[in-house]
């Protein structure tokens, strides 16, 4: 049967079998907010005890999936900002200087150590002569 759990600002609909546990031989669709596209499909995963599936343990999965999912573009983003860095030419320190924020908060983003926002990377892209390009 298909079910679908609503948990904080995630929703997966998935298919269960008749003792309740989750049937892993069928895709799942998972919605939450900030995704690249309106859901992702994913095959469900047993417990970390390889023992029944539970609905929690996709909700862990899904858990651990979008938390790599910000990393990995926080990561991608820090990427962009020091190659736009270098190609202009510029030092950390410079680059911190003409954006009016602070070098060490600088070396966290370059490295993906830090999640910032759209106020802080508009400074950065108009220090670099760039514009933000988000839709």
């Amino acid at each position: 049967m298909q079910k679908t759990i609503t948990k904080g600002d995630v929703k997966i609909t998935l298919f269960l079998n008749e003792d309740e546990s989750v049937d892993l031989s069928k895709k799942m669709t998972v919605d939450y907010p900030n995704i690249d596209k309106k859901s992702r499909v994913m095959y469900p995963t047993s417990g970390n005890d390889g023992g029944v599936a539970t609905i929690k343990d996709q909700f862990d999965l899904v858990s651990a999936d979008r938390k790599f999912n910000e990393t990995y573009h926080r990561i991608v983003l820090g990427q962009r900002i020091k190659k736009l860095r270098e190609d202009a030419g510029l030092t950390q320190e410079q680059l911190a200087e003409k954006s009016g924020i602070l070098r060490p908060n600088l070396v966290r983003i370059e490295s993906g150590k830090y999640s910032t926002g759209i106020d802080i990377i508009s400074q950065i892209a108009k220090a670099l002569g760039k514009s933000l390009d988000i839709v």
